[in-house]
């Protein structure tokens, strides 16, 4: 659906143009179609006066990929959708003269720039050679950052999303958020110790049964650290097991994160 008509239905109250949307184009269309207005146009700012203002993900993608009931999508994106923060697309040009080593070799170093266009055109680029190296490229990738980042909740969302065919709209929202959002890799960086990871990923179970935030970043980090072998694996184990063990307030979760719990 073209998105001045959804811009127009949000203005207009009309959530029945959303869920319409949904019964007839599907889950992942729709969320082609609304991924101008589902982002932030910044995630962290500060003004004169010292004010920091971080703003978290918006949860239209998650929730799109791992809802359990597709019934609730179109008025939970009517719901999530703002058209203050829309980002107009540009279609991601490929690097199709670059050598696959040459890309596999900076991808990091571009994601962790916050090099919001070349991280986009770098992941379809890798995407469209093989799917596969790329997510594996892309999981490890946010295993490095914090993971209340949810950085690898949404990467599972691409991959749910994008693995049968690709789509230009999704891939450029969801780089759009792990490279926008400021790399931190304190907690990789602090890591003194490694843990077999079938000694945490054991406990992924039980966090599906969770009622907070903190729980559900959790099991994003562990599912994507079970997905594929990486070579610093242990250090992401160890990592893991120290946020399960710390004592913080918890954050129960939210109508948008309960749906996304159920379905990870």
């Amino acid at each position: 659906m073209e998105i001045t008509k959804l811009i127009e239905a949000i203005k207009e109250g009309k959530k029945s143009v959303f869920e319409n949307m949904v019964k007839e184009e599907g889950r992942t269309a729709s969320l082609s179609s609304v991924s101008e207005i589902v982002g932030r146009r910044a995630y962290f700012t500060i003004d004169e006066t010292g004010v920091i203002n971080r703003k978290s993900m918006n949860y239209a993608l998650p929730l799109g990929a791992f809802t359990l009931d597709e019934e609730k999508l179109g008025e939970q994106l009517f719901q999530l959708a703002d058209p203050k923060e829309r980002i107009k697309h540009k279609k991601i040009e490929r690097l199709s003269r670059e050598d696959i080593g040459k890309l596999y070799k900076n991808f990091f170093k571009v994601m962790a720039n916050n090099n919001v266009d070349f991280a986009k055109r770098y992941s379809k680029e890798m995407y469209l050679r093989d799917k596969d190296s790329f997510f594996k490229k892309l999981f490890n990738y946010t295993l490095l950052e914090g993971i209340d980042s949810q950085k690898t909740l949404m990467a599972l969302a691409l991959k749910k999303l994008l693995w049968n065919q690709y789509d230009d709209n999704i891939m450029n929202a969801g780089i759009t958020y792990i490279a926008s959002v400021k790399a931190d890799f304190a907690d990789y960086e602090a890591a003194e110790e490694t843990l077999e990871k079938s000694e945490v990923l054991l406990k992924a179970e039980d966090l599906r049964h969770g009622t907070t935030k903190e729980e559900l970043n959790l099991l994003s980090y562990l599912k994507v650290l079970g997905e594929y072998t990486y070579s610093n694996e242990g250090i992401f184990a160890a990592i893991a097991h120290k946020k399960m063990t710390e004592k913080v307030s918890k954050i129960e979760l939210n109508c948008y994160e309960k749906e996304i719990m159920k379905g990870l």
